[in-house]
């Protein structure tokens, strides 16, 4: 498995552990693959999430080859997605439980760190979905 996929392997496993809503609300984890998007009138609300890997950094050396302390950096982008004319209580106490999973958390060698990003707000294109979104952001230590 590569490391990215060991980073978004632990990254839903506090998911997992940590959204309160369990299975009330779909989630979908966007993995190049079809989504199977909600339909308007099968949910009211539902949530995408995506990890995003920005940079990678060396924190400390000397341990020789391939054994130095290296950081990965990324975010996983949360978005709330409601049925349009609802209105937003509901979408932003969603998006709200969402940060408060992965916010602050330190799992192993994945730790949640940083300031929330808001997303700006969206209407989709076919004019049935409003959202609301944050990027949460993360580093990972491991050796290499």
């Amino acid at each position: 498995m590569s490391l990215r996929s060991t980073i978004r392997t632990e990254i839903k496993a506090v998911w997992d552990a940590r959204w309160p809503h369990g299975e009330t609300y779909r989630v979908i984890w966007h993995e190049n693959a079809h989504p199977d998007t909600p339909t308007p009138g099968e949910v009211q609300h539902w949530l995408h999430l995506h990890t995003e890997f920005s940079r990678e950094e060396m924190r400390a050396f000397g341990g020789g080859s391939l054994a130095n302390e290296r950081l990965w950096f990324g975010a996983v982008a949360v978005r709330v997605f409601s049925e349009v004319g609802i209105g937003e209580d509901v979408t932003l106490d969603l998006l709200d439980a969402a940060v408060v999973a992965l916010r602050a958390r330190r799992a192993g060698n994945l730790t949640f760190v940083g300031p929330i990003v808001g997303i700006a707000d969206t209407t989709r294109s076919n004019g049935a979905w409003y959202s609301r979104g944050a990027s949460i952001p993360f580093q990972y230590r491991f050796q290499g």
